[in-house]
């Protein structure tokens, strides 16, 4: 329908509302009796509804209103967060960096983690606990122990939100000199990994009695050492970019691995079994073939982590 020609006023307690000639959208309809008089509100900071005769509502304003719900914020985060899963080894707009300093220090620290884990022994360095590197540092004269700086960067890298980085998944270990005992664990004959005793034992028998012994083990128990060790490396191939190393591998803190999770492969598939090949092999196809494997970072995954199907959930 159409409205007045010239605009109009009417004043209330000297406060106007100005209507002209224009169209409502439908939405703004409400019902009133023709018979009803015109009804006024007073201005305020905020478009008021102006409710006329013949079932209309009139609400002046000079810039056209975009709203968005929170369905749509959803959905752009859940796009946003998929993007970063695909383009996980890339570097992204918004990634963290580590300064010039901090990435000196990160290396000597990495080294340092390296000598320990040479002088300790691969298998044994799996279950490691922060005090007991902390201890071989300072007692092998070929290492030497951590300066203040560095022992700063590894704590700030424990206790950073991950979220921070555009990690989501939840903490793990909240205590850094967490530890984890012999008697908890149990080590796999041939792989040099640790499982937790109990369901995650029991699960890994369970899936090489049905897929074979082409399925091996290739990562189990991590400790926050451990997963340092694997995190700085990270850090390091990506030059000091904190964002996308953590699209790659849980910052320390933060992995499953800690909780019974574990890593499984295909024999002789090497690195492969760390990538996407892996879903090539005859390994990966028989698991997915049984209908009980529950991966822990899918390809939609909203953790901001990208895809490994190689990676068992058990937690």
């Amino acid at each position: 329908m159409e409205y007045a020609t010239s605009a109009s006023a009417v004043a209330f307690g000297g406060a106007y509302t100005v209507f002209k000639h224009g169209s409502v959208p439908p939405s703004a309809v409400e019902s009133v009796s023709s018979s009803q008089p015109l009804s006024f509100s007073p201005l305020t900071s905020e478009p008021q509804k102006i409710v006329v005769a013949q079932n209309e509502i009139i609400t002046p304003t000079t810039q056209p209103i975009i709203v968005e719900t929170t369905q749509d914020t959803e959905r752009a985060e859940r796009q946003r967060m998929l993007e970063k899963v695909q383009r996980f080894d890339e570097d992204l707009e918004g990634d963290i960096w580590l300064s010039e300093s901090e990435w000196e220090t990160l290396k000597s620290v990495h080294k340092k983690i390296a000598q320990v884990k040479n002088y300790v022994g691969y298998g044994h360095f799996n279950i490691l606990s922060f005090d007991q590197m902390l201890k071989y540092a300072k007692n092998v004269s070929s290492i030497k122990a951590f300066t203040k700086d560095e022992l700063n960067l590894l704590e700030g890298t424990f206790y950073r939100d991950a979220q921070d980085l555009g990690f989501m998944g939840n903490k793990v270990v909240s205590n850094l000199t967490n530890e984890i005992k012999l008697s908890q664990v149990s080590k796999i004959p041939g792989s040099g990994h640790y499982l937790f005793k109990g369901e995650s034992e029991h699960f890994l028998n369970t899936l090489q009695k049905k897929v074979g012994n082409d399925l091996i083990l290739t990562s189990g128990v991590r400790s926050v050492v451990k997963q340092y060790q694997l995190y700085f490396q990270k850090v390091i191939d990506r030059k000091g970019n904190l964002s996308r190393a953590s699209r790659s591998l849980a910052p320390p803190g933060y992995s499953f691995h800690a909780s019974g999770d574990f890593d499984v492969g295909q024999r002789g598939y090497g690195k492969l079994n760390f990538t996407k090949h892996f879903e090539k092999s005859n390994v990966y196809q028989e698991l997915a073939d049984l209908g009980i494997i529950h991966f822990r970072y899918t390809e939609d995954n909203m953790l901001g982590v990208r895809y490994e199907p190689w990676h068992i959930q058990m937690a």
